[in-house]
């Protein structure tokens, strides 16, 4: 067990390492190679993370962890309140911060505000992450056919991640995700 969990952990900062790197040839940072080997340098830290969609590929030779189908997923049937907040180069183009949920239901999940903007509930993946936390990936698209990319870590009561917005005219948003779980009705 404890073999595993350490595995995963291993494969999900190589990918945000990869991730950072896309992120950054996206923006004309630092070469892509160059994150890339700076994140893999750092053990301990994530730098980058959750700034794209997971892929299961591992470039160490270390076997990518086994994914949880949503149905069973540990998220399954629980609400996640979350504030999404616009980083600084969004924000100077008008963007602002926005309450949403995750909402897990049936294998899916549907952000409550976003479904205001026509984006339908997406099926995800999690991946089980250090500590008992559970890494998610999920990608929606709207009507107007723009996407969003949703990765976040829910450890515990918390959540934290990241979204990013490809709207149909190429324009791409970056957002942080923060909230904690939803009370049931009942519990204590």
């Amino acid at each position: 067990m404890k073999r595993s969990v350490v595995r995963g952990f291993v494969v999900v900062l190589i990918l945000c390492g990869g991730l950072a790197a896309a992120r950054a040839a996206e923006q004309g940072s630092p070469s892509a190679k160059q994150q890339s080997a700076t994140a893999s340098s750092q053990p301990g830290t994530v730098p980058g993370a959750a700034q794209g969609t997971p892929t299961a590929q591992a470039t160490s030779g270390v076997p990518a962890p086994s994914t949880q189908p949503a149905a069973s997923s540990p998220l399954e049937g629980t609400t996640w309140p979350v504030k999404v907040t616009p980083d600084a180069i969004a924000a100077q183009k008008g963007e602002k911060p926005f309450d949403d949920s995750f909402i897990f239901k049936d294998g899916k999940v549907t952000m409550s505000a976003c479904v205001k903007m026509g984006f339908a509930p997406s099926s995800y993946t999690t991946i089980p992450a250090a500590g008992g936390a559970w890494s998610l990936a999920t990608r929606q698209v709207s009507t107007d056919q723009s996407t969003t990319r949703w990765m976040a870590t829910f450890t515990g009561e918390a959540v934290k991640g990241t979204m990013v917005w490809m709207k149909k005219d190429g324009t791409t948003l970056h957002y942080s995700v923060e909230g904690k779980k939803a009370m049931t009705p009942g519990a204590s």
